[in-house]
């Protein structure tokens, strides 16, 4: 254990995730105005709730061993004015009560499946068989998008999908879809992630359930598509955006993310005495500015391999052994990286400084890059609670500052609300040639150049 004080994770339960299924639900169109502004309130249920919804604002009570909800009082909407005060009016239209299923904990596996083109030794069920090394490959004499298919008999909940594609026929640019009825499709998707030839995707969800989802195929590594197999997740493995990058650095490589994100990391903290919202620096070298906020992660180029924590050997120690400035080593066979952080100033205005120097352990030249990459993670790990939650954090509002600032930069984002809030000037990429140069107000106009190389 590094010679640095950690933050244990307060114990914790998950209240709230009881009380959101139901074997009613209350539907509905409602419209919410305060201060001008309007706000939709989305169906809720509530199911598997042992006890009796009395009077508004009594909490459940009376639990049995028959936990179905067999009777409720009232139902109560609180409309809560916000931090700085309003008024307004609310209107209900609509509002019924209808019977939901019963709630299936089934495994999510698709009762058919298919596609718009395979091959004659490749058909689209061969991408839900259980089978990685069977693949599902589109037809290269039926060129254009591919269209594939998966039918879950009955409305489910999901949070994600997983594909694993067919190496050499990756899509690069490509589009989720689901329906309730096959019918009426709507474009869904949230987080995407990818490690190697297999992409990690959140699905949207339209009340909570789907039963058809379409992935739209528009461009790839080659003329043809393959997937070798499709894995449909339950609500629970993307659930936030925390459980959904836990599970994809699970997946991924180690050292592809932060240590928190796989197992319990350590830190300390950076800053002026009495001075608020302190930095933090991780075991590994990383290092998180502002409270909630962004952090900056080393890696090292070296011979064209790109190593992380998990590939070196890495020391903690203090200045003189107990001044407060932290350091953290990285140790390599060729080459070795301090990293080191303090603070300066006032309580007032505190300044974080970080030093990164790299030696050379051998007598022979070595070909190296120290690379600094800000990430959309703090240090302060998902498992621990900091008066605010750890794990993912977002990077938009340091890019809004560096912009306003007059500063250039070059933004590499696929994130496409984030580059038109930002960019005064964009190109958009496609298979190793620029596809489209302009403007944000450019971009937005044209359907074809978004919807052919920028809608996943």
């Amino acid at each position: 254990m590094p010679p640095w004080t950690t933050r244990w994770p307060s114990a914790s339960s998950a209240l709230f995730p009881s009380l959101c299924r139901a074997h009613g639900i209350i539907a509905g169109s409602t419209s919410l105005g305060v201060l001008g502004a309007v706000a939709r309130l989305v169906p809720v249920a509530v199911r598997d709730v042992g006890g009796v919804l009395d009077r508004p604002g009594q909490p459940f009570h009376d639990p049995t061993a028959d936990r179905a909800l067999k009777h409720t009082a009232s139902v109560e909407f609180v409309v809560s004015s916000g931090r700085d005060g309003g008024k307004g009016t609310v209107e209900f239209d609509e509002l019924a009560m209808r019977a939901l299923p019963p709630q299936d904990d089934s495994p999510l596996k698709p009762a058919s499946v298919s596609a718009s083109s395979s091959l004659p030794d490749s058909p689209a069920n061969a991408a839900v068989d259980g089978d990685r090394q069977t693949a599902w490959r589109s037809d290269a004499q039926k060129a254009g998008e591919q269209r594939f298919d998966i039918d879950l008999g009955k409305p489910r909940e999901l949070s994600g999908i997983v594909v694993h594609w067919h190496h050499g026929e990756r899509a690069t640019s490509w589009q989720i879809e689901q329906s309730l009825d096959g019918k009426a499709w709507h474009s869904c998707g949230g987080a995407l992630a990818r490690s190697g030839d297999t992409t990690f995707a959140e699905v949207c969800q339209a009340g909570g359930d789907a039963r058809y989802l379409r992935m739209r195929l528009y461009k790839g590594e080659s003329n043809t598509f393959g997937i070798d197999e499709i894995e449909i997740k339950d609500p629970a493995w993307a659930a936030t955006r925390n459980a959904f990058f836990g599970n994809v650095a699970k997946a991924a490589p180690r050292g592809a993310y932060p240590r928190g994100f796989v197992e319990q990391p350590y830190w300390t903290i950076v800053g002026v005495d009495g001075g608020s919202a302190p930095a933090l620096i991780s075991e590994d070298g990383a290092i998180e500015p502002r409270k909630g906020g962004w952090s900056i992660e080393p890696f090292l180029i070296v011979d064209a391999a790109r190593l992380t924590w998990a590939d070196v050997t890495a020391t903690q120690s203090l200045l003189d052994g107990y001044l407060p400035m932290p350091r953290v080593q990285w140790n390599t066979a060729k080459l070795a990286l301090s990293i080191d952080a303090f603070a300066q100033g006032s309580r007032a205005a505190p300044q974080l400084v970080a030093r990164y120097r790299v030696r050379n352990l051998t007598d022979a030249p070595v070909d190296a890059t120290l690379q600094l990459a800000i990430r959309p993670f703090q240090v302060n790990p998902p498992a621990q609670f900091l008066n605010s939650p750890g794990g993912v954090a977002h990077v938009q509002s340091l890019l809004e500052a560096i912009a306003a600032r007059g500063i250039a930069i070059l933004l590499v984002e696929q994130k496409l609300t984030i580059a038109l809030a930002i960019s005064h000037r964009l190109y958009v990429m496609g298979q190793g040639r620029i596809v489209f140069e302009g403007t944000a107000h450019a971009l937005q106009e044209s359907e074809a150049v978004r919807r052919e190389w920028l809608e996943v």
